[in-house]
């Protein structure tokens, strides 16, 4: 992963762009509330990406195959829940949507 990751990184910077600090990846499909708050402990200064997949489970999301279905609607649950809420309060993190770029445009360099 951190290959990756670094290469990444080094391909971002080379064009000029910014990039979000990443976490979450490790706990795809499994992450709990000891995980999340433990992460959002350690969260830095700056944009960070949490990459998590809460949802609900319909017919649409069962028929594309993905092992993730259960594990969406207690992600959901999860960061929902006031005692996550409260922790984002006290940590003064704001939760935020990526998909958003309908409504917000912003310049290629400072993609985020």
């Amino acid at each position: 992963m951190w290959p990756w990751a670094r290469r990444n990184a080094h391909t971002a910077a080379s064009l000029g762009l910014r990039t979000p600090q990443f976490i979450g990846r490790i706990y795809t499909g499994v992450i709990d509330k000891s995980a999340l708050h433990s992460m959002l402990r350690e969260i830095r200064s700056g944009v960070t990406e949490l990459m998590v997949h809460p949802g609900y489970v319909d017919d649409a999301l069962t028929r594309t195959g993905t092992r993730l279905l259960e594990s969406r609607r207690q992600e959901l649950d999860l960061l929902c829940s006031m005692e996550t809420r409260a922790r984002l309060v006290g940590e003064r993190i704001d939760l935020v949507r990526h998909d958003l770029t309908h409504i917000v445009r912003r310049s290629v360099r400072h993609v985020s």
